[in-house]
């Protein structure tokens, strides 16, 4: 009987320690504790503001990485459609072209398609950038869309102005596609290409050259094709 008295009466002991440092804890108002809260306080607002422009970097190259990789996709279909024309009709040639030396966009030459996506130098050898770099600007209208430029989903269609002289072609792509369009990452981004001519006969004949971009930034996002 006594035993059973000293062991309640030892977790009596433990409860009332136990109350006593709960309501220590609660009843400390030390400048010190507030003082340690703002410091932390303080390093989290730090570290969530140096973070955000390293997780937006991040998220643009992902859209980098996808759109590249759907270029691909494209230029693959591009180079299969002009394999299976140099069976059909003897001599390749890629969407949008009746032959090999026809033209699809606005441009003629290298050097203007060299203008819009890679800077050229001018007479005095200075170097001067490429100036097709944003979805708005007017060297647009030399590009032709891939997929139709009523499948751009953006919020800026009014700011577009591509070649609408190969409105067909589209529904061409799309089929390629099994009917499905790819479309960019980006906001402003649509999947726009050019074909440079191809020329001369026989075995001195030259393959046209397919020129694919991103309306994003064209100078950025772009692959070239020669078969």
């Amino acid at each position: 009987m006594l035993l059973k008295i000293w062991h309640t009466f030892c977790i009596m002991l433990v409860y009332m320690k136990k109350v006593s440092k709960i309501k220590n804890f609660f009843s400390n108002n030390s400048g010190a504790s507030l003082m340690e809260f703002a410091v932390v306080t303080a390093l989290m607002a730090v570290l969530a503001a140096t973070a955000a422009p390293k997780f937006s970097t991040i998220s643009e190259s992902g859209k980098f990485r996808k759109s590249h990789s759907e270029i691909q996709k494209i230029a693959k279909q591009a180079l299969n459609f002009y394999q299976d024309m140099a069976v059909k009709e003897g001599r390749g040639r890629f969407p949008g072209q009746t032959k090999y030396n026809q033209k699809v966009g606005g441009h003629q030459t290298l050097e203007e398609l060299n203008e819009d996506l890679l800077g050229i130098k001018d007479e005095s050898q200075v170097f001067n950038p490429p100036s097709f770099r944003r979805f708005d600007s007017p060297d647009g209208s030399d590009w032709v869309s891939v997929f139709g430029l009523e499948t751009y989903n953006g919020p800026n269609a009014e700011d577009i102005s591509l070649n609408e002289s190969f409105n067909d072609v589209g529904v061409l792509w799309q089929s390629l596609f099994g009917d499905e369009v790819l479309n960019s990452p980006f906001q402003d981004g649509h999947y726009i290409y050019q074909v440079l001519p191809g020329y001369g006969v026989g075995s001195k004949s030259v393959a046209p050259t397919l020129f694919i971009a991103d309306l994003e930034n064209p100078s950025q996002i772009h692959i070239i094709l020669r078969p």
